[in-house]
This record gives C-alpha cells, structure tokens and sequence, in this order.
C-alpha cells in the first residue's frame, strides 16, 4: 500500500508542514519534528487505550471494544491531547 499525504495535524499551531503517514505502520514517516511529535502523540493513545481495557477486564466478566472506546474517549475528551478535537467530533464530551 502506497503511503498517503496528509496536510493538518489537529492540535497544532501555526503554519502546517507536509506529513506522509504509512498506513502499513500506522505512524507518520520521516524525522522532522511534525512527524516525531505526531508518533510520540499515537505511540501514548495506544498506551492509554491500553490501561483503559486492562482496568475493565479487571471489573468486568467481559469486554468489548464499544466499552473500551467509550472508556479511552471520555479520558481523551478530559485532556489537552492533540486529538482532543477528533474525540469530540466522534463523540460528543
């Protein structure tokens, strides 16, 4: 699969550089600063997401992947993340 442009990056201020993202890894491609923030910022939403399942195998018989979104998205919608504004427009905080 042929890596995609993308011209924005939610969250960030002033003017946006050109950032190739690889869909097969899912993460932004190169070494400049945009791309390294953009990994570091994916790389922490997987961790969260993450803890969010763990905590609900530990208080509930079983779960599924709405009980995970809905945990991760109202932690997200709570905090200054750079997809903060994504969450809201899938969900409304």
């Amino acid at each position: 699969m042929q890596a995609q442009h993308t011209t924005g990056y939610v969250g960030r201020e002033g003017p946006l550089e050109l950032v190739r993202f690889a869909p097969a890894k899912n993460c932004a491609k190169g070494r400049s600063k945009e791309a390294l923030q953009i990994n570091r910022d994916l790389d922490n939403i997987k961790a969260q997401i993450i803890k969010h399942y763990q905590h609900l195998c530990d208080r509930e018989a079983f779960v599924t992947a709405e009980m995970v979104r809905r945990s991760a998205l109202a932690t997200l919608c709570l905090q200054r993340t750079p997809i903060r504004d994504s969450a809201a427009s899938m969900r409304p905080c």
